[in-house]
């Protein structure tokens, strides 16, 4: 990641400049501001940034077809708000434990277990909110590019019992090995086209490459699965859903496809909730 962040000083410091400013305002921000914060933050975003919010108009058409334009428009906005939301609840997380529900948590029992789940809802609050409260985690995440902000990043998790694998790295391996071993839960995030081992299964009915790593890590350790999702309510609480996820007979591509659709069904049910910023369905299948 080294020659990002060569590549770019300029944009770089810019970004710890505004996170380093956000960080000290967000300690000025009472709970019950969030809201109004995150809303304002996420409107100057999509204001100011042209190609995400028209990446994310083009993914909405491409996704949801079914809706109008006018449905499209207001689920972008509010979109938006959500990323903006999602910097302030990072930073109060401590302060929002108490406002965390869940449903299905008796299926976090069996572990070791892979965890399959994506950037749906406040994430980090999720992962968070399950180390503090009893069930050790530890997350396959690929490393932030700047080097404060992952520092930033692990630290966080690792406080709250939430332990950060970096993907690629040389002691990702036994870091695995090891969690297993200590019955933790393995949490692995499904919905982005990395640089990773991915197979095409379909995603809102288009091919979407996807990591194969939770199905290859659950199939070859024999694993129980567990698809999961936290999302943001009215009042600022959070909800939690968790089912177990069946595995007998299938192989790793039939798998990916049935934890991505057990995906695709909590985003269809909140929409503004998830990154269609994201370049999903980059790639595809050559003939």
């Amino acid at each position: 990641m080294a020659h990002l962040v060569e590549r770019h000083p300029f944009r770089n410091a810019l970004v710890l400049f505004f996170f380093n400013l956000l960080q000290g305002l967000t300690r000025l921000i009472p709970i019950r501001a969030v809201p109004c914060a995150g809303a304002f933050t996420g409107d100057l975003a999509r204001v100011l940034l042209h190609k995400q919010r028209r990446r994310a108009r083009e993914h909405l058409a491409l996704a949801l077809p079914e809706w109008t334009e006018e449905k499209r428009r207001r689920c972008l906005r509010a979109n938006f708000r959500h990323y903006g939301m999602l910097f302030f609840e990072l930073l109060k997380a401590d302060r929002l434990m108490d406002r965390v529900t869940v449903v299905g948590l008796e299926h976090l029992d069996r572990r070791p277990l892979v965890l399959s789940t994506g950037h749906v809802g406040p994430w980090e609050l999720f992962g968070q909110w399950l180390g503090r409260n009893g069930f050790p985690l530890s997350a396959v995440a690929r490393e932030v590019y700047l080097p404060a902000l992952n520092d930033f990043l692990v630290g966080r998790r690792a406080r709250a019992n939430f332990t950060t694998i970096l993907r690629g790295s040389p002691a990702s391996g036994r870091l695995l090995l090891r969690a297993i071993k200590e019955r933790r839960i393995l949490a692995m995030l499904i919905d982005q086209d990395t640089k990773v081992e991915t197979v095409f299964v379909p995603f809102f009915g288009h091919p979407a490459s996807t990591p194969v790593g939770a199905a290859a890590l659950a199939l070859r350790k024999g694993l129980p699965v567990v698809a999961g999702t936290i999302h943001r309510t009215p009042g600022m609480r959070y909800r939690i859903v968790l089912r177990p996820v069946a595995t007998a007979g299938l192989d790793e591509t039939a798998l990916t496809a049935r934890l991505t659709g057990e995906l695709e069904r909590d985003i269809r049910r909140h929409p503004t909730q998830w990154v269609w910023i994201h370049r999903r369905w980059r790639r595809q299948p050559t003939v």
